[in-house]
């Protein structure tokens, strides 16, 4: 049987789609995982958020995944992106997860930028969520951002201008940059007392693992496992070891 269920839900007039993978019995824990920075949600077998999935299933705990907006199928220009709208995203996505009649436990997952919206909705929502998994969290946005560097590419930052071309294909808001540096990444993440597994790869060439060493220092009940074999897209020979630290986290 067939337990994915695709959905769609409305943020401001935007349409949000997802996937639901849902776990067997009455009541499971439920996974939320937020993708990175200009991807989606994960429709190939072997993306690495259907796999993260698929490892949720394992566990018995459904894994609910969404395009952002302006990203994958759901609604919005990627222009007009940035980590405030993405959090908005977030609390709609939270407050469906919550009124699932099966949802018993809320667990959120996120990786490079979706690692800090799900660090800081974690940090909004403590008493709603109980368990926070952050991969290779991009946390150095915000000092990126004080220097003018998004993706290798760079720009004025004295004059940030009204878009900028990031990785020859997504158009960012200059909005984006401005945002991104006065943004309490740490300050509001560390507001979560729940249990927190940071994972990064050693060799990461877009996020410096040093940026989980300080989520580590803020979050006080946290686990940090770095991997010397393992890259920003979580994938290299180290891929099936996180997939199993996961598993016995979840």
């Amino acid at each position: 049987m067939d337990r994915n269920v695709d959905v769609d839900i409305k943020r401001d007039g935007l349409t949000l789609h997802g996937r639901i993978s849902r776990a067997a019995g009455e009541k499971n824990a439920v996974l939320i995982i937020f993708h990175g920075f200009g991807g989606d949600s994960g429709y190939g077998e072997n993306d690495l958020y259907s796999l993260l999935a698929a490892k949720a299933l394992e566990c018995g705990v459904t894994a609910v995944r969404f395009d952002f907006s302006g990203c994958g199928k759901s609604g919005g220009k990627f222009e007009d992106m940035d980590i405030f709208r993405e959090i908005l995203d977030a609390i709609e996505i939270l407050k469906y997860v919550c009124a699932l009649p099966y949802a018993e436990n809320i667990y959120l997952l996120g990786h490079s930028m979706g690692g800090v919206v799900a660090g800081m909705l974690a940090g909004l929502y403590p008493d709603v969520v109980k368990k926070l998994i952050l991969l290779a969290p991009a946390a150095t946005l915000k000092d990126d951002a004080w220097k003018g560097i998004c993706m290798g590419v760079s720009y004025d930052v004295q004059h940030v201008p009204e878009t900028v071309l990031v990785d020859g294909q997504h158009q960012v808001g200059g909005h984006f940059f401005r945002i991104a540096r006065n943004l309490p990444i740490y300050e509001v993440t560390a507001q979560f007392g729940g249990e927190t597994l940071l994972i990064h790869g050693m060799p990461d060439e877009i996020v410096d693992y040093h940026a989980s060493v300080v989520y580590h220092d803020c979050i006080e009940n946290s686990r940090l496992c770095l991997y010397e074999n393992l890259d920003h897209g979580i994938g290299g020979e180290d891929q099936k070891k996180v997939l199993e630290e996961i598993g016995n986290f979840l």
